[in-house]
C-alpha cells in the first residue's frame, strides 16, 4: 500500500476563479494542492499522484461530483481517499444520495474558512486511522502466512514419521488413511515385527488437536522408534497360531 499523504489535496471545480481561491487558501495552510476542472481530469490525476484528500464541487460538466465519488471508490484500491463535496444543496435526500455515492463529508458553498479547516483536520485523522489499520492488517497477514508455513512444515515432518503404505510383515498386511482435523494432529501409528511369527502395532491418540497434541504424540512415538516397546514375550505369549488377523488403521 502506498504511503498516505494527507497534506496533499485535490480541488475539483469547473469554476476557475473559485478553484484558485481555494487553492491559494490551502497553500497558505501548508497543503500541497492539485487542481482539476471535472471528474475525468480528477481521476486521471489520482492515477498519477498520491492524493488522499479531495474537495469536489457537486455540479460540474463532463463528470459531476457524485459520479467522481463513485468512480474513486471503484478505481482507487491502494489507499483510502477522503472526499468532501461542496454543494448548495441541503435536503436530507440529497445528503443520503451523496453519502451513498461515497462522499465522506459535505460543505455548503460559499465555504466558511474555519469550517473548511475543521473538516480537513477531521479527514486527516480518519486517514491516519485508516493507515494505522492497514499497517496492522498487513502485519497480521504476514504473521498468519508465517504461521501457515510453519504448520505446513510441521505437517510434513509428522507425515515423515508415519509408516509407508501397504505394509506387510509375514502373513500380516496393513494399510492406513491419515486425515488430521487440523494441519497437524495428535495421532500416530506404526506396524513392526516382534519376532518371526508375530507383529505388533501402536496407535497413539493424544487428547486435543493442533500443535500441542502433535508434539506429545511425536514424543511418545519416539519411544517406539528407538526400540523402547513392550516386551515381545508378553505379546507372543498371548498369540494364537490359529488366529491371525488383518489390521487396517
Amino acid at each position: 500500500m502506498a504511503d498516505l499523504q494527507p497534506q496533499s489535496v485535490l480541488i475539483v471545480d469547473d469554476a476557475l476563479l473559485y478553484r484558485r481561491l481555494l487553492a491559494g487558501l490551502l497553500s497558505q495552510w501548508g497543503y500541497q494542492v492539485f487542481e482539476a476542472e471535472n471528474g475525468e481530469q480528477a481521476l486521471a490525476l489520482l492515477a498519477q499522484e498520491t492524493v488522499s484528500l479531495v474537495i469536489s464541487d457537486w455540479e460540474m460538466p463532463v463528470m459531476d461530483g457524485l459520479t467522481l465519488c463513485s468512480e474513486i471508490r471503484q478505481q482507487v484500491q491502494d489507499r483510502y481517499i477522503y472526499v468532501i463535496v461542496l454543494t448548495a444543496r441541503d435536503s436530507v435526500e440529497d445528503l443520503r444520495v451523496g453519502f451513498a455515492a461515497g462522499a465522506d463529508d459535505f460543505l455548503r458553498k460559499p465555504v466558511n474558512q474555519v469550517e473548511l479547516q475543521a473538516r480537513l483536520h477531521a479527514g486527516e485523522r480518519i486517514l491516519r486511522l485508516e493507515a494505522s489499520l492497514a499497517s496492522k492488517n498487513r502485519h497480521l497477514s504476514e504473521a498468519l502466512t508465517q504461521i501457515e508455513q510453519d504448520l505446513q512444515a510441521a505437517a510434513t515432518l509428522q507425515r515423515s514419521i508415519l509408516p509407508p503404505h501397504h505394509l506387510r510383515q509375514g502373513d500380516y498386511f496393513a494399510d492406513w488413511l491419515f486425515m488430521p482435523s487440523a494441519w497437524v494432529s495428535g495421532d500416530l501409528f506404526h506396524l513392526f515385527p516382534l519376532d518371526d511369527k508375530a507383529v505388533g502395532f501402536y496407535s497413539v491418540d493424544v487428547a486435543g488437536h493442533g500443535v500441542t497434541a502433535a508434539m506429545m504424540s511425536v514424543a511418545v512415538a519416539r519411544q517406539f522408534l528407538h526400540g523402547r516397546t513392550v516386551d515381545p514375550s508378553c505379546l507372543t505369549a498371548r498369540r494364537s497360531r490359529r488366529r491371525r488377523r488383518w489390521y487396517a488403521f
